[in-house]
C-alpha cells in the first residue's frame, strides 16, 4: 500500500496510508463459492498482484511474515495492495520471534526459527491456494503435511500449473 507519513503526535506514532474502501481479501474468501464463482482471470490477477507487491518488497530485502487475506486490502479501482507491516524485518535480522496468523504460520516459524523471504512465499501459496479453490489449506492430523485440493479431472491447464506452482510455494 502506499504510506503518506509516519509520524509522531503526543507520542503516539501513527502511518497515514491510501484509504481501501473495497474490504479485504478474507471478506471475498469468507464464502468459498463465491471465491471460487470468481471468473479465473480475476483469480489470477488477483494472484498476480499479490506476488508483484511480495517481490517488490523482496527486491529492497524486507520480509512481511504475516502474508495473510486480512493483510491485503482491495482498493476502490479494484486493485489489490499489502498491509500490516507490523512484523516485517530485513534481511539479516536475526528475530526468531513470531507472531501473526497461526492458520499460515510457515513451518519454519512453527519451529521456532528465523524468517526469512521463503516464510513470505509459503503464506502467499497458502493464499494462492484459498484463491483457487476456496479452502485453506490445512495440515494434517500428525503435522506431516499440508492437505491441498487439487484441481479437478479436466481442469484447465493454467490451473494444473498453478496448483503445481502452489506446491512449490509450500514445499
Amino acid at each position: 500500500c502506499r504510506v503518506f507519513e509516519l509520524g509522531n503526535a503526543d507520542g503516539h506514532w501513527f502511518v497515514t496510508m491510501e484509504l481501501a474502501t473495497g474490504g479485504s481479501l478474507r471478506d471475498m474468501l469468507r464464502d468459498g463459492t463465491k471465491a471460487t464463482a470468481r471468473p479465473l482471470p480475476d483469480r489470477l490477477r488477483d494472484i498476480r498482484e499479490l506476488s508483484a507487491g511480495l517481490a517488490a518488497m523482496h527486491a529492497v530485502a524486507i520480509t512481511h511474515r504475516d502474508v495473510t487475506p486480512q493483510n491485503v486490502l482491495r482498493m476502490a479501482d479494484g486493485r489489490l495492495v499489502l498491509t500490516d507491516f507490523g512484523l516485517a524485518i530485513e534481511s539479516g535480522d536475526q528475530t526468531t520471534v513470531h507472531g501473526g496468523t497461526p492458520a499460515y504460520l510457515p513451518p519454519e516459524a512453527a519451529r521456532g526459527e528465523r524468517s526469512d523471504l521463503r516464510s513470505d512465499v509459503f503464506q502467499l501459496g497458502m493464499i494462492m491456494h484459498e484463491v483457487m479453490t476456496g479452502v485453506r489449506a490445512t495440515w494434517s492430523p500428525d503435522g506431516a503435511r499440508l492437505m491441498l485440493i487439487e484441481p479437478a479431472t479436466g481442469a484447465a491447464a493454467v490451473e494444473d500449473e498453478l496448483f503445481r506452482l502452489i506446491t512449490d510455494c509450500l514445499n
